[in-house]
């Protein structure tokens, strides 16, 4: 196959000095084959020697951090584990203050950067420390090209908007559980009292 290759003038002149009857065609050919037995050698090299064994030990490298983190999936499994860990007394704490922002008209994402660390172990400001490389990377990028846009909002939006999204379909289905639970009752006292004999006069006092 022939490509054509550019070579600036200036190269190419100092070239012609150096070597007059240089073959520009084969000095490429011979740059191109050389690169290839390197870097084929380097690949061989590396599997011999297991190196994909310590990429593990690799993670926080630059390649890695051009990743962006699945923030949608941490706050579905910190929300999941969140209403398995919490006890009656913190749910209806959680409740109240939810009520509270709704009555207020205020956005009940200020919520869960307290409720969602409440564990220790997890929540909106663990996964955004565990990801701060990535979001100092995208804030360096977004500063040299000029891009306003702010990762941490946007990291901190996903994250909410999910953990809240799970924590209050949880509540839904609670609250139906509840009206169901009320309706049962109500039921089986309508019935008892339709059912339950009426009163008789006793004949003694007759």
């Amino acid at each position: 196959m022939r490509i054509g290759i550019n070579v600036p003038n200036e190269l190419l002149r100092q070239v012609k000095q150096i070597r007059p009857e240089v073959n520009i065609s084969q000095v490429c050919r011979d740059a191109l084959q050389h690169r290839v037995e390197v870097t084929q050698r380097a690949a061989a090299q590396a599997a011999s020697d297991g190196v994909d064994e310590h990429v593990t030990q690799l993670d926080q490298s630059v390649a890695r951090s051009l990743i962006e983190p699945d923030w949608v999936a941490y706050a579905l499994d910190d929300a999941r584990d969140w209403v398995r860990a919490v006890t009656p007394e913190r749910w209806e704490q959680y409740i109240y203050q939810s009520n509270f922002l709704r009555r207020k008209g205020r956005d009940e994402a200020e919520m869960v950067e307290i409720w969602s660390g409440s564990g220790g172990e997890k929540g909106l400001l663990v996964r955004l420390y565990k990801n701060m490389k990535w979001l100092e990377d995208q804030l360096e990028a977004q500063f040299e090209s000029g891009d306003v846009a702010d990762p941490h909002y946007k990291a901190r939006e996903e994250y909410c908007r999910t953990w809240l999204g799970y924590v209050n379909e949880v509540r839904r289905l609670l609250e139906k559980h509840y009206k169901d639970e009320y309706d049962r009752v109500m039921a089986e006292r309508a019935e008892y009292r339709r059912s339950r004999p009426s009163a008789d006069l006793p004949t003694q006092l007759v």
